[in-house]
């Protein structure tokens, strides 16, 4: 916990949530015979939080890649990413916002990718 008591939780791009998807969370719950705060532990969420976004009610939220992530899903509209770029992603995230300015100078001078 920091100083102030409050936890930090994983948060990632916001991501809508779909009936199709919250019936594909639910079925790879029950296959691996976990239960949502198994799911909130391991995705790194507030206790209660699976239950919210799983409840139908929710549009769209900020965890659905980690939830995805802990069951091998793929996030709604296909968007998936390969290990690379969960790695980068979770150094960006990281990063102090000078550091984050500084890779992003670093990589507007490298040459674009041909296409």
């Amino acid at each position: 916990m920091t100083r102030s008591g409050r936890r930090q939780y994983a948060t990632g791009t916001r991501r809508e949530v779909t009936p199709e998807w919250i019936a594909r969370v639910r079925g790879a719950l029950r296959d691996a015979g976990k239960g949502l705060r198994w799911l909130e532990t391991e995705a790194g969420l507030a206790k209660g939080a699976a239950t919210k976004i799983l409840d139908g009610m929710q549009q769209t939220s900020n965890h659905v890649d980690a939830i995805s992530r802990v069951l091998g899903l793929t996030p709604p509209g296909g968007v998936g990413e390969d290990a690379d770029e969960l790695k980068l992603l979770t150094r960006f995230r990281g990063m102090t916002a000078e550091g984050k300015v500084a890779l992003l100078g670093l990589l507007s001078q490298m040459p674009k990718p041909r296409g």
